[in-house]
């Protein structure tokens, strides 16, 4: 974890995502990409190319707002409480999501972190965050947070697992963490009034996959709950548990609506960070 990018709008979900980036990359010996995306003024419009065009009166404050966000940025960056960390800034006009996403490819991101103030109800249904979107859709792990956390208390994570899925990457990512946090693991598997599996057999393809991937210092069990991400949010507080993990699968339009995302419903819910990897990212394109 070597280059750590964290997007931020100054809110402060946004300061907890800073510092939980700040102890990752102190213990790593990376260093921190810190980022503002300035969204396109309402009043923009597109050519026929793409190209942006505004008001010249609109172009002269968006300039002064992002003179004022690059100070921003460069004022947290050289805050004496981030000494022992690189922290680079970017400060750019466009699509948060689409810009976001080429950093990350660009710089060739380890990690990104993200805060997130959550969502319920119709917000939750019809109105995709940028971190619901990077849970979806990032080539690498991204952890989002909602509160501060001291990455000195995590030792243990859950682990939430479909034996479906094919789980090379995204173990090998939560094997990097349970080092780094010296964390014991709890794999999970989430029985519902909907989908009901033989607990026995369930815990014994657990432990299977466990020694499959070379996983040490883990635990696996069998939760009832009413949904899925219910579950893997109740277990967690039953337990204890410091951190979650679990995969994603990116998705689009209808697809994703009716079908939903668990690790969506539990980044939206979850009161400790939550550690996604897509197992089939589809980046939207990114527009220069």
């Amino acid at each position: 974890m070597k280059k750590i990018l964290v997007p931020t709008d100054f809110s402060e979900q946004a300061k907890y995502a800073l510092e939980f980036a700040y102890q990752v990359a102190a213990r790593t010996n990376g260093e921190i990409d810190l980022m503002h995306v300035v969204d396109y003024p309402p009043a923009a419009s597109f050519s026929v190319m793409g190209e942006v065009t505004m008001d010249p009166n609109q172009d002269a404050y968006t300039l002064e707002v992002l003179k004022r966000v690059k100070n921003n940025l460069e004022e947290i960056a050289n805050d004496e409480k981030y000494n022992l960390v690189t922290i680079n800034t970017y400060a750019e006009m466009g699509n948060p999501y689409q810009n976001i996403a080429r950093e990350i490819a660009g710089k060739d991101a380890d990690l990104v972190v993200m805060g997130t103030q959550g969502a319920s109800g119709l917000k939750e249904m019809f109105v995709g965050s940028n971190a619901e979107k990077m849970v979806r859709f990032a080539k690498c792990p991204v952890i989002t947070v909602s509160d501060y956390f001291d990455v000195t208390s995590i030792n243990s994570i859950v682990v939430a697992i479909n034996p479906e899925d094919e789980q090379d990457e995204v173990l090998e990512e939560v094997k990097k963490f349970q080092k780094l946090f010296e964390a014991k693991l709890d794999l999970i598997w989430i029985n519902t009034p909907h989908f009901i599996e033989n607990e026995d057999r369930m815990r014994e393809q657990l432990q299977s996959i466990a020694e499959k991937h070379g996983l040490e210092n883990f635990q696996v069990h069998v939760y009832k709950s009413i949904t899925p991400d219910s579950g893997v949010l109740f277990f967690a507080e039953e337990f204890g548990s410091s951190m979650i993990a679990m995969a994603t699968h990116g998705r689009k339009g209808l697809s994703h609506l009716f079908s939903g995302s668990l690790a969506e419903d539990v980044v939206n819910h979850a009161k400790r960070p939550v550690l996604t990897y897509s197992l089939s990212p589809v980046a939207e394109p990114a527009k220069s």
